[in-house]
């Protein structure tokens, strides 16, 4: 990447989606010259509320922090510079080329030094690039895909299997999340070009595609989240029924069980001894017969 302040003065700078400053110029309230100052940005937390927004596509919370910052404030190179290492990515920096130049500083319009570069070897994660200054520059960025460079695994989807609901006896009803993979070779964009025009406007054609196909991704999963809500509800009903029957077999009155037990086997002995007596009236006939 290349930036030209054209005669003011802008720098350019890197950050990481959690936050990391990684190059760049930092932030410290003392240089009133700086571009960070200049914008009223005077320490993490300002500058924190200006960029690290969602609209910009960072995560919420997110702090600043310069631990890893690649500033080389002595070495201004154009063609090189200072290098610095971040998550198994290696940054090459010329520096801030109108305030640590080689040459003796004329101020901000020493357009001999109005030249920043930054080149990496790889791209492990989102970086995001901010041009902080007077607004009055040019960015080249020059990029190259590097077919079989990554040789770690591709990501990869498989279905899951979600228990629905579960009786004694009965088969569990299971319902299964299709894969939707998501990444840059299942979208179709893993081989993405923007130059020349031809190849940008197939690119454009390719995200349209992309962003369809994860549109219905979202759809589907907005349907199984409503199927989700009514089995918990269902599963939440039969939970009460349960707890309901358990407490009516563990509450049981035993002081009315028992008299209603000792009632039966009245009756069970008076109907037994009427029976007795009913086949004796029979044999009493016959003996007055005889």
């Amino acid at each position: 990447m290349t930036t030209d302040s054209l005669g003011r003065d802008d720098d350019i700078q890197l950050f990481s989606r959690d936050g990391k400053h990684l190059v760049g110029t930092p932030v410290r309230a003392s240089d009133t010259d700086y571009v960070w100052v200049e914008n009223g940005i005077t320490d993490g937390t300002s500058l924190a509320s200006e960029i690290f927004t969602e609209a910009n596509g960072f995560p919420a919370g997110v702090s600043y922090d310069d631990s890893p910052l690649l500033e080389n404030n002595t070495n201004y190179d154009p063609a090189g510079g200072a290098t610095g290492t971040y998550n198994g990515m290696t940054f090459t920096y010329s520096g801030d080329g109108d305030r640590f130049g080689s040459t003796p500083n004329n101020g901000h319009n020493a357009s001999n030094r109005m030249v920043e570069r930054v080149f990496i070897d790889k791209v492990t994660e989102p970086i995001f690039v901010v041009v902080a200054g007077r607004g009055q520059f040019t960015l080249d960025v020059d990029w190259q895909y590097m077919p079989g460079g990554d040789t770690g695994p591709r990501p990869t989807s498989e279905g899951v299997e979600v228990v629905m609901s579960a009786g004694f006896g009965e088969k569990p009803q299971t319902l299964t999340i299709e894969p939707t993979p998501a990444d840059s070779m299942s979208l179709g964009l893993e081989r993405v070009e923007l130059d020349p025009r031809e190849k940008a406007l197939k690119a454009l054609a390719a995200f349209d595609e992309a962003i369809a196909q994860v549109d219905g991704y979202r759809g589907r999963y907005g349907a199984l989240n409503n199927r989700f809500e009514g089995a918990i509800e269902n599963l939440a009903q039969q939970q009460v029924n349960t707890a309901a029957a358990k407490s009516r077999i563990e509450d049981a009155d035993y002081a009315q069980e028992t008299a209603q037990l000792a009632k039966a086997q009245i009756l069970q002995q008076v109907s037994t001894s009427l029976l007795a007596q009913a086949n004796q009236l029979p044999q009493n006939v016959l003996s007055l017969l005889a």
